[in-house]
């Protein structure tokens, strides 16, 4: 569990509500008096994991439920980088986990998680555990959300392509077939779309010309939000499914 040890903002009262149970049901399941579980919810009394975990056993939610008071981001993609600079991508409906966070979200927010391998040397080592944000709207949907058009994004293409990706040999390239993609979209007639791919490393640094992937059709598209490198400075934390 990442510092603070304690909390004073809580979400106590909106899971008491949510669950049917009396106030003083609570109370007496946790081993405390009304007055003591009164404070737990005002703040004035810090909740403590130890706390949390007890009332999210009686309340039959997870303690991180308890203690942060916005609703969780769920993760619906995951991305790597290999030693070798190829990056795989996945993503599915059915969230791999979730983030809980000290910020307010709205429920269209998704989150993709970063690893990055030990080994690779370039442009996005400190994005190793980081967190891309994005308006998940248009992956529900399946469509190409027109706030996209000349921002960041992450896509989906109907087809699969070949990408070129800078190699950890000086002027030399990778090829990765994927159906995924993240860069800025440009709209072109016929319905077809241009992803530029901004791809570099320490030996083989960004060509404008090499990452313009042109005449693609997009299952859809997500305009980014934001970007976490270091959940753990931000007492940020993610529970994962037992299947992610």
């Amino acid at each position: 569990m990442n510092k603070p040890e304690s909390y004073s903002i809580n979400n106590l009262d909106n899971i008491i509500r949510k669950s049917g149970l009396k106030k003083q049901e609570v109370a007496d399941l946790k081993g405390v008096t009304p007055v003591t579980l009164s404070r737990h919810i005002s703040g004035a009394i810090n909740i403590t994991l130890a706390d949390a975990e007890d009332y999210g056993r009686i309340l039959g939610v997870h303690s991180f439920d308890i203690l942060y008071p916005t609703k969780p981001v769920d993760i619906i993609g995951k991305s790597s980088l290999t030693a070798e600079g190829k990056v795989l991508r996945q993503y599915r409906k059915e969230p791999f986990g979730r983030v809980y966070m000290r910020a307010y979200m709205t429920d269209n927010i998704g989150a993709v998680y970063w690893t990055i391998d030990p080994e690779y040397v370039g442009f996005f080592m400190h994005w190793n555990n980081g967190l891309q944000l994005i308006e998940k709207t248009a992956f529900d949907e399946e469509r190409v959300d027109p706030r996209c058009f000349q921002h960041f994004c992450l896509c989906e293409l109907e087809e699969e392509i070949e990408q070129r990706l800078p190699s950890i040999e000086p002027g030399e390239y990778i090829t990765v077939t994927t159906k995924y993609l993240g860069g800025i979209l440009y709209p072109q007639p016929g319905n077809r779309f241009t992803v530029l791919h901004l791809s570099g490393n320490a030996v083989t640094p960004i060509n404008m010309h090499n990452n313009e992937i042109k005449d693609l059709k997009i299952k859809w598209a997500c305009p980014l939000v934001g970007t976490v490198y270091r959940p753990e400075l931000r007492d940020i934390e993610i529970i994962w499914n037992k299947d992610a």
